[in-house]
């Protein structure tokens, strides 16, 4: 009898590794597997917003929005001003977007898989304006003014990012940091970048490193 039901307590522990939403068959009716039997988060599956999802749309329109990956159903909530989605829940990875003669700002939508795996996504209307959120000073030269600026701009969904260094003028001109240094992730250098012409030879450096984040609201 031990041996049986440790062979059992086997099965259920390798029946719960290959299939997702197990605890919902019964409830279900086996809705969640639509024939998928791999790993809930998977490479294969894993639920990702769709990176050729449109970044706009005008009032009084609508867009095809999908996600990829994932194991279905698919549960959709969004907010915004004057956004609405066609599908409160769904079979397949697409749902339709639907701004209003009033719509304004941003589209957030949140798609959640059978699995309880989420994922959130972004669609900015035509109407609305970039909204200050946060404007940060990191570090100090402790020398001799500037002689270098470098700006970094990028968007991802709602959010623009910028990202900008300030480089001394003399040789010897160190930088002190303070505060949250790390810059946005869509920025494209990994490290500060700032060409300083004040060093001989003249080469790229750290400097004063400012920050700035904003919004995509309505107007």
């Amino acid at each position: 009898m031990p041996r049986l039901r440790r062979l059992q307590t086997a099965l259920h522990l390798v029946t719960l590794f290959f299939f997702g939403c197990l605890s919902d068959i019964s409830a279900a009716g086996d809705s969640c597997f639509q024939g998928f039997s791999t790993l809930p988060g998977s490479v294969k599956y894993a639920l990702k917003w769709d990176p050729n999802n449109p970044d706009e749309i005008a009032r009084n329109r609508d867009a095809e929005v999908k996600v990829i990956g994932g194991i279905p159903p698919y549960t959709w909530s969004i907010s915004g001003n004057g956004f609405e989605l066609s599908q409160k829940q769904s079979d397949d990875v697409s749902n339709i977007l639907h701004a209003d003669g009033n719509a304004c700002g941003a589209a957030a939508i949140t798609v959640t898989d059978c699995d309880g795996v989420s994922v959130m996504g972004y669609v900015r209307c035509t109407i609305g304006r970039w909204v200050l959120i946060e404007n940060i000073s990191c570090g100090t030269l402790d020398c001799c003014g500037a002689t270098c600026h470098s700006e970094f701009y990028c968007i991802q969904g709602k959010y623009k990012y910028m990202d900008s260094w300030v480089a001394g003028n003399l040789m010897g001109t160190r930088w002190h940091p303070t505060g949250n240094c790390e810059k946005y992730p869509c920025t494209p250098y990994t490290t500060d970048h700032c060409y300083d012409p004040g060093y001989y030879p003249p080469k790229y450096h750290v400097g004063i490193h400012y920050k700035k984040k904003w919004e995509w609201g309505c107007l």
